[in-house]
């Protein structure tokens, strides 16, 4: 478990994610989360007339090592890394996702303390972890490079939608 404290004497906490947690950051989502999980979605051909983004993400990270980021009594974010070793990419690489509430975005800076080190957690266990983001969403991108993430000069276009894809590397 993380704590990171700030002046207002608001507790801020990154901890392994309960099912609880996953599900009250799901019912709380952001629009632009939502937005981007259902574009993602039809990238991947997961989407159909009916789909349910709750459904697909509790189905899709069920697996997978969660963790959450509170402030106090409000969850602000979950995320993960999909562990992509087994796959065709090679070893220990992975996947890294997040999805957060509109907590996120008012406690951005301490969020964004906690995401720097969840992600130095996470690169213990993975050498490369990345994955790829609809160009569209300029702000997530930013977000991203003031994580410390690389990003490709070339953009992937899946399905009309075009992605920008970024990783880290263990350093």
């Amino acid at each position: 478990m993380t704590e990171v404290k700030t002046s207002q004497k608001r507790k801020f906490l990154l901890l392994p994610a309960t099912e609880a947690d996953v599900i009250a950051c799901l019912d709380n989502l952001r629009q632009s989360d939502i937005d981007e999980v259902t574009l993602m979605a039809k990238t991947s051909k997961r989407w159909f007339p009916g789909w349910n983004y709750k459904a697909d993400l509790l189905q899709g990270i069920s697996d997978q090592d969660v963790w959450a980021m509170w402030a106090d009594d409000d969850i602000m974010a979950i995320g993960g890394v999909a562990d992509m070793s087994k796959a065709k990419f090679g070893d220990k690489q992975g996947l890294i996702w997040m999805l957060g509430t509109p907590f996120m975005d008012k406690y951005w800076r301490p969020c964004l303390r906690m995401t720097r080190s969840w992600i130095a957690m996470k690169h213990k266990e993975f050498i490369v972890m990345g994955n790829g983001i609809p160009a569209k969403f300029s702000g997530r991108i930013k977000w991203l490079q003031k994580l410390g993430f690389d990003f490709s000069a070339d953009q992937v276009e899946i399905s009309d939608i075009t992605l920008v894809t970024f990783w880290s590397h263990r350093k």
